[in-house]
């Protein structure tokens, strides 16, 4: 019996041993790849720090003209803007185009470029990238520091590109695509930008974020489109054609951009 006991102490001790180690935790997890998580801190790996309204940041009092371009040769402040203050008309394709005044006005300040053989080409499409990169120019942004990396939220960019998409991510302006598996994005920043996208940037970029809207003035223009378009529609950046159409899912062309860049700019 005296045996049977000193045999069951030692059994029991050998228990409460294992039980005293210290078990593998079934909370360990692995921090995903996802790029969208390289705000880490320390403390929690999972939260970074925005300003208190990461959309509303100062403009600058001329917010066009406060940065330089190589070949910027006229500023808004020397005087008023007329076209003996530039080329009158520094494309061969451009001459009597709607959107011809507007293009010559931001040729003019640096903000646009052509082709080599002298073109604009005002009706081609302009992409998701050119669209962001000329918002952000004209609304005096510049790219932050450390934004050059290529796959530091977006796994498809070039190297002009990064600093202006990586940048405008960082301020709320755009938001990319999930290649499907929960980890990677992508910007598409080469695809064209259609008109609501590219209305939708152009007002972020300004810092305009319209509020809930549900109709529409336009008979094409629906869910999420609506307020950024009406919006767009009430300062006087896009116009009410005859048919009552905006056309949101046709692609932005070059010439519409500068349209509608002008008319910003002019209406702040």
């Amino acid at each position: 019996m005296h045996m049977l006991k000193n045999l069951l102490l030692s059994f029991l001790s050998l228990v409460l041993v294992a039980s005293a180690a210290t078990p593998v935790s079934a909370y360990k997890y692995t921090m995903p790849s996802n790029p969208l998580y390289k705000y880490t801190t320390p403390s929690n790996p999972y939260t970074y720090t925005t300003p208190t309204n990461p959309y509303k940041y100062t403009m600058p009092s001329n917010p066009l003209y406060k940065y330089t371009t190589p070949g910027t040769i006229y500023e808004k402040d020397d005087d008023n803007f007329n076209d003996q203050d530039c080329i009158v008309n520094p494309f061969s394709d451009i001459e009597g185009h709607p959107a011809e005044k507007y293009i010559v006005e931001l040729t003019c300040i640096g903000l646009l470029r052509g082709y080599e053989d002298g073109t604009f080409r005002p009706d081609n499409t302009i992409t998701r990238a050119e669209i962001l990169k000329i918002s952000m120019m004209a609304a005096g942004l510049e790219p932050n520091g450390g934004t050059n990396e290529l796959n530091l939220y977006f796994s498809d960019l070039g190297d002009w590109q990064a600093p202006w998409v990586n940048t405008a991510f960082e301020l709320g302006i755009v938001e990319g695509y999930n290649n499907g598996d929960g980890v990677t994005y992508y910007y598409a920043p080469n695809n064209p930008v259609n008109r609501a996208e590219g209305i939708k940037l152009m007002l972020a970029t300004f810092g305009i974020y319209p509020g809930e809207m549900n109709q529409s003035s336009f008979t094409d223009v629906s869910g999420w489109m609506t307020p950024w378009v009406e919006v767009a529609y009430g300062i006087g950046i896009i116009d009410m054609p005859s048919s009552g159409k905006f056309y949101p899912a046709s692609s932005l062309t070059r010439g519409d951009a500068a349209m509608y860049l002008s008319r910003m700019i002019n209406s702040l």
